[in-house]
């Protein structure tokens, strides 16, 4: 994804801000914006773990703990 290049002429002239925000898990996020401040949200990634993500476990700390079940469905 690229900026488009008026947002990034504003960045360099510091009338605006770049930002990322990073959310998953599920359920709802807030977003939270200041007040008389407006947000553009250009682009983003959608990556759905359902079957798709797998966690290697391994010992945990000194008392050899480990992950249950190895993958996340």
């Amino acid at each position: 994804m690229t900026i488009p290049t008026e947002i990034e002429k504003d960045i360099k002239t510091g009338k605006a801000r770049y930002q990322t925000f990073q959310t998953g898990m599920g359920g709802q996020s807030v977003l939270i914006v200041p007040e008389n401040s407006y947000i553009i949200i250009y682009g983003y990634d959608y990556s759905p773990a359902g079957g798709g993500m797998v966690v290697q476990a391994g010992g945990l700390g000194a008392g050899g703990n480990s992950l249950t079940p190895s993958s996340i469905r």
